[in-house]
Order: structure tokens, then C-alpha cells, then sequence
């Protein structure tokens, strides 16, 4: 996770909604037929790195966490060194 990587001169395959394959440009169009085709030269491609649930109450951030998930530590150590959302929240005051 450290590293998301890059690809210059890669395409995405799309099908109904679903990534079915990523790779070179040229490796994808002779693999596939597209219907439409949108040239994004210049521009980056990239996943919606999309987190879908909601708190009623910002009690502060957990960027130590996620640093802690790319280093590879488990829940259970991340819960032991005080993090998880319970950790935050009580760091803030906003559990009694």
C-alpha cells in the first residue's frame, strides 16, 4: 500500500461499470473492442480511495493509523497503541 505504483501510457478496460483489466494501452486495445474510448494523455487515472461510512461527531484525525496499516500493523496493534476510532474519540473528550 506504500506504493500505488504508476503506469505512463496505460489505458483501464471497463465493462459495465466494472474494471475488467489495466495494462499498456496497445496490450488493451488488442484485447478489447471498445465502445468508447476517452484519451486522458496528460491527466492521471486514478481509483476513488473512497471511505462510505459517516460519524455524527469530527472528534480528530487517525493519519497515524493509516501510516501504521502501510507499515503492515493489525488491527489488534493499532487498537493496543491507543488508535482506532474509539482511541480518538476518547482523546478528545467526547466519551465519558
Amino acid at each position: 500500500m506504500a506504493d500505488v505504483g504508476s503506469l505512463s501510457g496505460g489505458a483501464v478496460a471497463v465493462h459495465q461499470g466494472t474494471i475488467i483489466a489495466v495494462g499498456p494501452s496497445d496490450d488493451l486495445r488488442a484485447a478489447y473492442t471498445a465502445e468508447n474510448e476517452i484519451d486522458a494523455v496528460g491527466r492521471v487515472v486514478c481509483p476513488g480511495f473512497v471511505d462510505p461510512h459517516t460519524h455524527l461527531v469530527y472528534a480528530g484525525d487517525r493519519v497515524s493509523e493509516f501510516e501504521w496499516r502501510i507499515a503492515g500493523a493489525s488491527s489488534t496493534e493499532i487498537l493496543a497503541s491507543g488508535g482506532n476510532l474509539v482511541g480518538t474519540v476518547m482523546k478528545q473528550g467526547c466519551i465519558v
